[in-house]
């Protein structure tokens, strides 16, 4: 800038003098040098005219030359005093958006400000929180802040307006949750006995569109009477209110008058059932009229057939999550555990940071950084465990056998830290069985199945692969492009795998696109059950066409239609920044379109509309038929080649298996037995012969238990057990399917064994498990008398335990042996 330039605009500013100019040509430095003396002489309340003066002398072609200046003094060591690091906070806030470690010395340097300075310098400091610079930083950082800020609410060291200053900015840079929590807080201000507090309050509760109603216009009503800006903002608030209620009411009436002239009649009839509901119904206040409309939509596209929807923002949110397969954090499944109410890490995903840093299953997380988790809502906690890949969080792990005074307490040397990352939630588990059987579960055909699958397949067939079994038992669908990459890996390049016949439109065939991983000989049975759907009914019913593999198990669930996913015209996702350009949008990036203004991205609603069915290779349609009534007219599905039923297992050994679940002593043991036994355990893992003399004190631990489970339900017990902590170990996870237990697995094997020339009996492993005795004894094939007099016989035993008042341990052994002796051993 010019020298005359400067001079005139010093010149023309009062707050800037001659003296300040003459220093301006030595720099910048020295410029805003003067300037913060000049502010700590005179105090906080001047500092936003004095940081615009600032910026005016330093004019447009310094402006990046004043922002370095002032980054350097906030960054600096030397002290600025409280009006000083105002004058330089308000300046930098006027700037270029701050970012980075620019954006972090200012925010550090203003809330210490906030929670030391003078209530006027707090106050400033406070509201420069609430700047733009730092709503637009990312989620995380914005709780952060916002939690701060809350804090200072809260806690009563600072003066009343101090306190009201951080609840405003706190609800302007905070999420969902921290904006309730500050809206509380000065809902709580509002109840003060000073009056002052009370308008502070109220101007505050108005500013962020509360309500004004009850209370709050009573005290904005108090305001208008006193002199003073204060009556003027309270003024304006409540003409905003008046003309709000008077453009309602329009509406309203314009809209009464809409449904009874210009809607159709059936539309008018939805409407007036929502007036009605609205009115009338007992609880007609709870419900919105946006509840009413969802829900009338949901019965609408019920209405149509079984997998058309309604998906609500929310539902839609976790549709999308699922088939993209990853998100950012530190991945590990995770939820309450309800024998303790503590945030629990169920099993890691063994992929992912946190069992890399050592978290395992069953680790509680009692904290979160300096957040305490106990008590706080599960998806409260998830939120603060995802984030930005990169991000670090130190989490506070206590495990059993810990001081349970650590929960509430927890020290330094519980903490796991580590950095968030992108988790890809795996899709395919797999392990190789004896006699070179592989055994591959495909849980859902998200976007990394087909890679995964064939990670696993090349893998298997390095180890002498001789036959594969295709778990799809548990796969409800997914991606149609990935069941037909899955089917690619199995199928000769150019077969049929797929048609999708459109009403109206020609139809559209799908073929595979490359050569095999597995060679046409080696032998492949895929498993199916009555939940196998969708996506996994077109890889089965494809393999099945093209005879490249045998079917095995149950009819599947038989979804067969195509549905698109539609947004209703005039809903719109919310707008963000896509920083990492995945073309989705990812927790940690900003919002730049928040239409409801709750501070978290928003999905639009989605209608999920059935518009064409799946053909196989043959012609044959997988979807199951209904008439109008439900009644099922075509099966529909895939009929298994080899049908093999599950054996249903009688209510009252569930019963007891729960109860033994419930009491926890299955995990005790394995934990007591860890140490000494491991390499043992490892080997149960893998298969056990269904012998319990390989379980060490198994006729111990079983005589402790007092239980009428059957001996072999106790030791498949201890094995899911020792599987669950075998996998932790090793960072692999067993497939659901476990020969030893699993009928269809067992006719699977025996199939895959027959095709290449061998027999069961080959194989130790198989035979104990494929030639089991029924555990339950005779009195499973007894009559049904028999049976609830053997549930009510084992009822009296859990109560009688519970109790040990009515009934001798004496009594109890002799009970439990006479149920043995009926068969039940």
């Amino acid at each position: 800038m010019p020298r005359s330039k400067i001079l005139a605009t010093l010149a023309a500013l009062p707050l800037l003098t001659l003296t300040a100019a003459a220093a301006f040509q030595d720099g910048l430095a020295t410029l805003v040098d003067i300037q913060v003396e000049r502010a700590n002489s005179r105090g906080p309340e001047q500092v936003w005219q004095q940081a615009l003066a600032l910026r005016d002398a330093a004019g447009p072609s310094e402006s990046a030359a004043l922002d370095t200046t002032l980054d350097g003094m906030v960054a600096g060591e030397a002290p600025l005093g409280e009006s000083g690091l105002l004058l330089v906070s308000a300046a930098r806030l006027q700037g270029e958006d701050p970012i980075g470690e620019s954006l972090d010395a200012l925010q550090a340097g203003l809330l210490g400000l906030a929670r030391t300075a003078s209530p006027a310098g707090a106050s400033a400091a406070i509201n420069m929180l609430g700047a733009r610079a730092f709503k637009a930083r990312p989620r995380e950082a914005r709780v952060d802040l916002s939690q701060s800020l809350l804090a200072i609410g809260e806690g009563g060291e600072r003066p009343a307006p101090v306190r009201i200053a951080a609840a405003l900015s706190a609800h302007a840079v905070g999420g969902g949750t921290e904006r309730r929590q500050a809206r509380q807080q000065l809902l709580d201000f509002l109840g003060s006995e000073d009056a002052e507090v009370r308008g502070l309050a109220a101007l505050g509760l108005a500013s962020i569109n509360e309500e004004i109603a009850g209370e709050l216009e009573l005290e904005l009503e108090r305001l208008t009477q006193l002199p003073g800006d204060k009556a003027e903002l309270a003024n304006v608030y409540l003409k905003l209110e008046r003309d709000r209620r008077l453009r309602d009411r329009k509406v309203r009436e314009l809209q009464d008058r809409l449904d009874r002239e210009l809607l159709p009649p059936e539309l008018a009839r939805i409407a007036a059932a929502m007036e009605m509901i609205e009115e009338r119904h007992l609880d007609g206040e709870l419900y919105s009229r946006d509840d009413l409309a969802d829900a009338a939509l949901s019965g609408l596209m019920r209405s149509l057939d079984e997998h058309s929807a309604y998906l609500a923002p929310e539902v839609y949110a976790t549709f999308v999550q699922d088939l993209e397969a990853e998100y950012g954090g530190i991945g590990a499944y995770v939820g309450i555990d309800p024998a303790d109410n503590l945030f629990t890490i169920t099993r890691p995903i063994y992929s992912g940071p946190a069992y890399r840093a050592g978290l395992m299953t069953d680790d509680k997380i009692v904290r979160v950084d300096d957040w305490p988790t106990l008590g706080e809502d599960q998806e409260d906690v998830i939120k603060r465990l995802k984030g930005q890949p990169g991000t670090h969080v130190k989490l506070y792990i206590w495990r059993r056998g810990m001081d349970p005074g650590l929960i509430d307490r927890p020290t330094d040397d519980m903490i796991v830290e580590l950095d968030r990352a992108i988790i890809e939630i795996p899709a395919v588990h797999w392990q190789m069985l004896p006699g070179g059987i592989g055994m591959v579960e495909l849980s859902t055909f998200s976007r990394v199945a087909a890679s995964e699958l064939e990670d696993a397949l090349d893998q298997m067939i390095d180890q002498g692969l001789t036959g594969l079994i295709l778990d799809l038992r548990r796969n409800g669908g997914g991606l149609l492009t990935e069941a037909v990459r899955v089917a690619d890996l199995f199928l000769p390049r150019g077969l049929k795998v797929v048609t999708a016949d459109y009403r109206g439109e020609a139809p559209q065939s799908l073929y595979t696109q490359r050569p095999p991983v597995l060679a046409p000989g080696v032998p492949m049975t895929v498993l199916t059950s009555r939940f196998t759907a969708s996506a996994s009914e077109i890889v089965s019913g494809a393999l099945q066409d093209h005879e490249r593999a045998t079917i095995v198990g149950e009819r599947t669930f038989g979804k067969g239609s195509v549905q698109n996913l539609e947004t209703l015209i005039g809903s719109f996702d919310d707008r963000f920044i896509d920083e990492n350009r995945n073309g989705r949008y990812d927790d940690w990036e900003p919002l730049v379109g928040d239409f409801d203004e709750d501070g978290e991205f928003d999905f639009a609603p989605r209608l999920k509309l059935t518009i064409a069915r799946y053909l196989l290779p043959s012609g044959r349609s997988i979807h199951r038929e209904l008439d109008a009534d439900g009644n099922v007219l075509s099966e529909g599905g895939v009929r298994p080649d080899l049908e093999v039923m599950l054996k249903r297992i009688d209510g009252w050994r569930i019963e007891e298996q729960l109860d033994l679940i419930g009491r926890g002593l299955h995990r005790k043991y394995v934990n007591d037995h860890w140490d000494q036994y491991e390499d043992l355990f490892v080997k149960i893992a893998e298969g056990d012969n269904r012998d319990t003399s390989l379980y060490p004190d198994f006729d111990e631990f079983y005589e402790s238990l007092n239980t009428g489970a059957p001996r072999d339900d106790v030791r498949s017990l201890l094995r899911r057990e020792i599987r669950r902590r075998v996998q932790d170990n090793r960072g692999g996870e067993f497939p659901m399917g476990d020969y030893e237990e699993d009928e269809q697995a067992q006719a699977a094997v025996e199939f895959l064994l027959g095709q290449t020339g061998r027999e069961v009996a080959q194989f130790p492993e198989y035979v104990a498990a494929f030639n089991k005795v029924d555990p339950g004894g005779p009195l499973l094939a007894s009559a049904d008398t028999s049976r609830e007099a053997l549930r009510s016989a084992l009822s009296l035993v859990r109560e009688a335990r519970a109790a040990r008042g009515d009934v001798s341990p004496e009594e109890l052994d002799a009970l439990l042996a006479a149920l043995r002796e009926l068969g039940y051993e």
